[in-house]
């Protein structure tokens, strides 16, 4: 769905839990939800749903764009293409805690598709003129907000 300043889609994902020294469990089909708004230009946020809820992470567009090339990402979110799985996917791994993470297996296309709207909202290259950083530069020093 395309609205005039946020896009959000659903998808299904392969999900895995790794945990160091154990093997590999596989969790099954997870429905996830990519999320836009172009008043946080810079950030894309990902959502699972769980049973009564939905677990929500936050992160950079470029790298949802760059993971579809070449691994990227420190600390608790990598994206990376994932040439040994069945299709052209690409993989999310979720860090949650040391030596513990999730996997998530999307295809690339549907990542594409993601981006394609989010771009179509702000280009990339565009997205610090999106920001009203006076409001963000009275934030930081507890100035009032306009």
């Amino acid at each position: 769905m395309l609205t005039p300043e946020r896009f959000s889609m659903q998808y299904l994902a392969w999900a895995r839990r790794h945990v160091l020294g154990e093997p590999v469990e596989e969790l099954g089909s997870r429905r996830i939800r990519l999320s836009y708004d172009s008043a946080d230009p810079f950030a894309v946020v990902l959502e699972i749903a769980n049973r009564d809820a939905w677990a929500r992470w936050q992160f950079a567009r470029d790298l949802l764009a760059a993971g579809l090339h070449h691994g990227t990402g420190l600390g608790e979110v990598h994206v990376c293409p994932a040439p040994h799985e069945a299709g052209d996917r690409v993989a999310i791994i979720l860090r949650t805690e040391p030596g513990v993470g999730f996997e998530l297996l999307l295809r690339r296309a549907e990542i594409e598709h993601a981006l394609a709207g989010m771009h179509a909202l702000v280009p990339s290259g565009q997205e610090s003129a999106r920001i009203d950083w006076e409001r963000e530069l009275a934030a930081l020093g507890g100035g009032e907000q306009p």
